[in-house]
């Protein structure tokens, strides 16, 4: 699906999450991870797995966990899930990696926090970065490449607004840290497509092309990023955001908005890989549906489109079912 698409358009991609459960099925989930890894390599894609981070101890997506919580310490121990992912090391033709979250965390929408950029939840308390100890760890189990998420209310809490120093500040100081153990990072703007500017306890964003947020705004984000961070060393990519769906317009509107956001990136003289996520989620299923043809023209010819798989019914990642319930809900009746 996805790789035959790269193929017919001739383009480079990306598939910047993939993730599977461990517990009881962990051996069922890893025969699976295992092919489809196989698959990837076979094709060259790049791929970083969710995930590692500030996770609650025992949390089965993991792929590397913590044996003490956040901010003491660091990522230090292996999960099921690891052994399939350092099978499948980086090449000389494309990078591997893991996502490393906590950026992103208490967004509103995977849980009750009443989120918005007027109430965007306490650093430390609601959402963090990783501590440096951690990727020395990563470093040393052969990653190459981490993704790190971020809220764009966080960054920015006033549309077309100078950034938030401290926020801006520790993104900063993560990528430091990761290029400081040899790492490449990649910057993942968590948003799904949209902006939370509203009353906070509604918990309703606005997408992008709205009223509220119109294309503009998207486009000032990602020039002020790559200004930020245009000459940094440790940057491996941008990507442009997580998931987008729900934008009036749909898809078409989708592909005007990352063209605009990757014009506004190379206006500021940034050379650096820009990964352009596919509609309704991003979903390898539907990417050819979404998007017959390949649509991104970039002066630089540095760009990967990205998409992600998971491997349950219902493609969420959540894997609520056992293995044998999960391919049973895959087969026609």
């Amino acid at each position: 699906m996805f790789t035959a698409w790269l193929t017919s358009q001739h383009v480079r991609g990306i598939v910047s999450e993939v993730g599977w459960s461990a517990g009881p099925d962990a051996a069922s989930w890893n025969a699976l991870a295992q092919a489809w890894y196989a698959d990837a390599d076979a094709a060259h894609l790049e791929v970083t797995a969710w995930a590692s981070g500030p996770f609650a101890p025992g949390d089965s997506h993991q792929i590397y966990s913590r044996s003490s919580l956040w901010p003491t310490g660091g990522v230090d121990s292996t999960t099921p899930q690891s052994s399939v992912v350092e099978a499948h090391p980086s090449t000389a033709s494309y990078l591997r990696g893991v996502a490393v979250s906590g950026g992103s965390f208490d967004d509103g929408l995977h849980d009750a926090f009443p989120f918005s950029s007027t109430d965007p939840g306490t650093y430390g308390t609601n959402y963090f970065y990783e501590t440096p100890a951690t990727f020395p760890y990563l470093a040393s189990r052969g990653i190459k490449v981490v993704r790190i998420d971020f809220k764009w209310e966080r960054l920015q809490p006033y549309l077309g607004a100078p950034f938030d120093a401290a926020e801006l500040a520790r993104l900063h100081a993560v990528v430091a840290a990761a290029r400081t153990a040899g790492l490449q990072v990649i910057l993942d703007l968590h948003n799904y497509g949209a902006y939370q500017n509203r009353d906070a306890q509604t918990n309703s964003a606005a997408p992008i092309g709205s009223a509220e947020v119109p294309i503009s705004a998207f486009t000032d984000l990602w020039s002020r990023l790559a200004t930020e961070f245009r000459s940094d060393p440790g940057i491996a990519a941008y990507g442009l955001m997580t998931e987008p769906h729900d934008l009036p317009g749909g898809a078409p509107a989708w592909e005007r908005a990352s063209q605009a956001a990757l014009d506004a990136i190379r206006a500021t003289g940034d050379r650096h890989e820009v990964h352009v996520p596919g509609y309704n989620w991003s979903h390898v299923e539907t990417w050819a549906t979404s998007h017959p043809s390949s649509w991104i023209v970039d002066p630089a010819d540095n760009f990967r489109y990205d998409a992600h798989q998971y491997f349950d019914a219902d493609r969420t990642g959540v894997y609520a079912l056992s293995y044998a319930q999960e391919l049973a809900a895959l087969r026609p009746a």
